[in-house]
């Protein structure tokens, strides 16, 4: 938005206005008149009209803003009273009753023509919470989903109402800031994230709020809704939450020497705690007596960089090298970061291998994987096999991990993913992404085609191999529904075509794109 203070300042002195005398009258400071006078902040976009109104001129005179829309003089409250008792029965007759509701809506007067809108709304989502509210902020009614979420009982009677006899202040003064902004603007606000009104931030959703227009093209109300998405957020921030946990899972060992000759740089090892006898499967005190030994256990392709690296005289000096466990053979990759205060020199040494840190957390993973998997299986990317299956395997595809590791990738692609969806998921595989979610049909134990859903890393080191990491789960249920959701939009979609509701309107209403509704 672009503000004209310039213009503000002289259209209040041609008034002959003192800041004082504007501030009371928008109901902010004097200071708040300053900041906008003088470029320091900017108004928001309500002020700005409430500005133009104490002034007595034309929003587009102090901004770039349009004028807004009028506001409808219909008591829209009575109109919805004449269908509100249906419109809360129970789900039984829904197609009977949305037949009665149109062919009923078709004799009301033309300036609530949009109320069958409205209506379809209400119909295709009765468990969502949602509420219709007057010009005056006042409400006309509201779902029992909006009921029980402000912990009122179904029959309590919202007509009339305000958001401060349901919210806390602060939730009430927000939800109502927003509505105000959203009937002045004339703008719907579309499927933003936010928390529920009333649930005092603890329940997350994704709304949508929209003006509705009468015949004359003035807002006769604002209609809100709220899909609960609050198991999703809580999902999302375990995994998050996992993530960060899996970050965070190093290990590290220290030391300390003192230069006895700085010119031949020998040095005298002084402390190292108990963790290099984990890495390199010797005890701490030979550390101690011979710190050259160290040597021993870097990598033979690696001891050249290293020599050169302790040849600087930068500090901290940092190194990333790998280093062998002369005992059991095991290859660490290691970040060596050595600082250096007088003749003092101590060092963190740091194991960044990606397999431990899999292995640290492989006990938070199961947990959370537990509640969200079905089956858990690795692949080897150059000997083409899988060398890892969790016994969820089974109930997924029939298979025992012993049956499924050694097979494939072909394997999998014709044996178990619908033939259909295999180039998909081939051409998906080719990309070099870090992470792949994909959506296909799948043949489970039974040998019925049901729909999955897996989440595939990218290469990643286990058991040192490079390896893609694939956890799979059965979204059939969740397919279902979303199909019978849009065949059920589409029938009403239909349906408000053939009564002549313009086809802008029903798509704002039923997020179908005006493409997809001439089709129809």
């Amino acid at each position: 938005m672009e503000f004209y203070k310039d213009k503000l300042v002289k259209i209040r002195k041609l008034r002959k206005l003192s800041m004082d005398k504007l501030a009371k009258e928008i109901d902010v400071t004097r200071h708040s008149i300053w900041y906008w006078e003088t470029g320091r902040k900017l108004p928001s976009e309500i002020r700005v009209r409430m500005l133009a109104e104490a002034l007595n001129i034309s929003v587009e005179e102090l901004s770039d803003l349009k004028p807004e829309i009028p506001m409808a003089k219909t008591d829209f409250t009575e109109i919805v009273k004449s269908w509100l008792t249906i419109a809360k029965t129970t789900d039984s007759n829904e197609e009977d009753r949305f037949n009665y509701f149109i062919k009923e809506l078709t004799n009301l007067r033309a300036d609530i023509n949009n109320a069958k809108t409205i209506i379809n709304v209400i119909l295709s989502s009765m468990q969502a919470v949602f509420y219709i509210k007057d010009t005056d902020m006042k409400y006309v009614t509201a779902s029992n989903a909006f009921l029980r979420n402000v912990a009122l009982p179904i029959k309590y009677n919202v007509i009339g109402r305000e958001d401060k006899d349901f919210f806390s202040i602060n939730e009430a003064n927000e939800n109502t800031k927003e509505d105000l902004e959203i009937l002045h603007s004339g703008k719907p606000l579309i499927s933003k994230e936010g928390f529920i009104p009333g649930s005092r931030k603890k329940k997350w959703c994704l709304y949508s709020k929209t003006p509705i227009l009468d015949s004359s093209g003035k807002i006769s109300c604002i209609i809100g809704l709220f899909y609960d998405i609050t198991e999703m957020k809580i999902a999302e921030e375990n995994r998050r939450t996992l993530e960060f946990a899996m970050n965070k899972v190093e290990d590290y060992w220290i030391w300390v020497s003192k230069f006895v000759d700085k010119k031949q740089q020998k040095l005298r090892r002084l402390f190292i705690n108990d963790a290099v006898t984990k890495f390199t499967g010797v005890m701490k005190e030979e550390f101690i007596k011979n710190p050259a030994i160290w040597t021993d256990f870097i990598h033979p392709d690696d001891i050249k960089y290293v020599n050169k690296a302790r040849q600087t005289k930068v500090f901290p000096r940092h190194m990333k090298y790998r280093f062998i466990n002369t005992k059991t053979g095991q290859i660490f990759w290691v970040h060596d970061i050595t600082y250096k205060s007088g003749e003092y020199l101590f060092g963190l040494v740091k194991d960044i291998t990606e397999l431990k840190k899999f292995y640290e957390a492989q006990e938070l993973i199961r947990f959370g994987i537990d509640q969200i998997a079905t089956a858990i299986i690795i692949y080897d990317v150059k000997a083409d096999e899988y060398i890892y299956a969790n016994d969820g395997i089974k109930n997924f595809v029939g298979y025992t991990p012993d049956q499924f590791i050694g097979k494939s990738r072909d394997f999998w692609l014709n044996n178990i993913v619908h033939p259909n969806d295999r180039n998909m998921l081939i051409s998906n595989l080719k990309q070099n992404k870090k992470l792949i979610k994909l959506e296909y049909r799948y043949k489970n134990s039974n040998g019925e085609y049901k729909w999955a859903e897996s989440i595939i890393t990218s290469e990643e080191i286990f058991r040192d191999k490079l390896c893609n990491i694939t956890v799979s789960y059965d979204i059939t249920q969740r397919k279902i529904s979303e199909e019978k959701a849009k065949n059920k939009t589409v029938e009403i979609a239909k349906n408000l075509i053939s009564n002549g509701i313009p086809l802008d309107v029903i798509s704002k209403s039923t997020d179908i794109s005006l493409e997809d509704l001439k089709k129809y």
